[in-house]
């Protein structure tokens, strides 16, 4: 274990900002059902260490500060700590080609770099997002690093590396295989021997099999008592693959912000922004996010993975680390929620509760209506029967509760905003940050007017579209109105604005099709500013 040297500003921070961890839990997780457990530590100081719900539901064993979860793709601070320490011992460059390092890489990855695939802007084809896949991870595994790239190798780049900022878990099982040629042994070994016995760092783990770490939780689904769909940890690989404590995650994150991992400036690399060739910048270093906490510089990561939900992150200014680990995949209120919560109140700048009221008291004549902010964003505020909502346009409208003040949350979520009185301003505060974006009231809620399609129009419509995501299926329904399922998702119901265009104004997805001799040639959904298109195949 790493303890800190003590330090005046973290006391006082304990002293003044008492964190009720356990009336948070409480308020938000079932002590019969999967839940959450919880560590703030400031400057070598316990803030808080609790736990809420049960770790094993059918056996009565109750989650506690020391249960291990998996910590999903806040293994990839690891992955790419070990790849830095491969740098600064001269095995590797950050310029070395992918193409260059691994033997029978595709001719098309020339130009990925080491770099690339560190900061997510490699271009590669994430394997998650590739639905043949993930339809069937419950029947994969165990595979070996050779195996599971062959996935995902034939897939040709999304765009040219460096050029754009994506997610990417197939650069981390890159990484992966770079960092098992390089030295000879698994990945998880290498860092297990490497940076986490060195450095005296216990309670993190690569499982072979799960069953035989009794401390771990068991993962759940939809915050019920359903077991979460297996998965082997060979598939995760590097870039979501290690399970492990609070305090296990604690102790490394204190050694690597000490300089006991990587060196200063090595660390400084990890936790700078990634810059895109066109001079923009996004928010994320290698394996770690840079974000704010109230105000605050915040270094971490969350991860999401079936049955289990993390997210832990470190504030410089104040030495404090901060997790909240769940055993299930669909909490209503999730991990990085009750995180951030925890730190801010150990901050001592809580973010706004209300007493949430009916929504006749919520709302006033005159407040809904189509804002649009500073930051060029519109929004739509509006009732629908007893329900308020907020929907950004060109994404899906989310529901929302009031205090009558004029203030609303999402519930579940961060985010606020307050109304002026004559409902003219607003202002916006994403994720609870603290000065928000300021708008104004441009006029009635815009909303698509809808036509019932005849039968022949309707058809025309109905069949089977080929997206690069999976087959988008039309459907008629037994009362004449039309459906649309993407992949193994569920239907959801969609309404005509023109015999050419379906909508579905909850998700904010648009529609648009292209029109034949007879029927429909292709698709084109819209939903979030992307677009993705795809030809008729029946």
């Amino acid at each position: 274990m790493i303890d800190l040297m003590t330090g005046a500003a973290a006391l006082a921070i304990a002293a003044s900002s008492p964190v009720d961890g356990d009336q948070l839990l409480a308020d938000n997780y079932d002590a019969g059902g999967p839940g959450m457990a919880a560590l703030v530590v400031s400057d070598g100081e316990t803030l808080y260490s609790g736990a809420r719900g049960m770790a094993d539901i059918e056996a009565g064993r109750p989650l506690e500060p020391g249960t291990a979860f998996r910590y999903a793709s806040i293994s990839k601070q690891f992955a790419a700590a070990m790849i830095v320490h491969l740098v600064e011992g001269g095995r590797l460059s950050y310029d070395d080609q992918l193409v260059d390092l691994l033997p029978n890489m595709p001719e098309a990855w020339r130009g990925v770099s080491l770099h690339h695939l560190l900061n997510h802007s490699s271009g590669i084809k994430s394997y998650t997002s590739i639905p043949e896949i993930m339809m069937k991870t419950g029947d994969i595994g165990p595979v070996t690093t050779a195996e599971l790239i062959d996935m995902f190798d034939d897939y040709p780049l999304d765009f040219q590396p460096g050029t754009q900022w994506e997610y990417n878990n197939s650069g981390y099982i890159l990484l992966g295989a770079i960092i098992e040629d390089v030295t000879g042994k698994p990945w998880h070994v290498a860092i297990d021997e490497t940076l986490l016995a060195p450095n005296g760092i216990e309670g993190i783990y690569y499982l072979e099999d799960e069953s035989t770490l009794p401390i771990l939780a068991k993962g759940y689904t939809g915050g019920t008592d359903t077991l979460a769909q297996p998965i082997h940890m060979s598939l995760p690989h590097a870039a979501g693959g290690l399970a492990g404590t609070l305090e296990g995650l604690r102790a490394w994150t204190m050694a690597l912000h000490g300089g006991k991992i990587v060196s200063p400036r090595s660390l400084a690399r990890m936790t700078s922004p990634t810059r895109l060739h066109s001079g923009e910048t996004e928010p994320y270093g290698y394996g770690l996010q840079i974000e704010e906490v109230r105000g605050h510089e915040m270094i971490g990561h969350g991860g999401g993975i079936f049955g289990f939900s993390t997210f832990a992150y470190y504030l410089p200014s104040e030495q404090m680390f901060v997790a909240a680990m769940a055993n299930s995949d669909g909490l209503p209120t999730g991990s990085m929620v009750i995180a951030r919560k925890l730190g801010a109140q150990a901050l001592g700048t809580p973010y706004p509760e209300i007493v949430a009221v009916d929504t006749d008291a919520a709302i006033q004549p005159g407040w809904e209506g189509r804002y649009e902010f500073a930051d060029g964003v519109i929004r739509n505020f509006y009732r629908d029967g007893d329900t308020l909502y907020m929907r950004r346009e060109g994404s899906r409208a989310m529901e929302v509760v009031g205090d009558g003040s004029g203030r609303f949350v999402y519930p579940g979520s961060l985010s606020y905003f307050d109304l002026g009185p004559d409902g003219e301003t607003i202002r916006f505060h994403g994720d609870g940050e603290m000065e928000g974006v300021g708008g104004t009231r441009i006029g009635d809620v815009e909303r698509a007017e809808a036509i019932r399609l005849d039968e022949a129009q309707a058809t025309r419509l109905a069949g089977t579209y080929v997206l690069d995501v999976g087959n988008l299926v039309f459907a008629i329904e037994e009362d004449g109105s039309l459906s649309a399922r993407l992949g193994d998702q569920p239907a959801i119901p969609v309404t005509a604005t023109s015999p050419m265009q379906l909508v579905n104004e909850m998700l904010g997805v648009t529609f648009d099709f292209e029109m034949g001799v007879a029927l429909a040639r292709s698709v084109s959904l819209r939903q979030g500013g992307a677009e993705l298109s795809g030809e008729r195949v029946d």
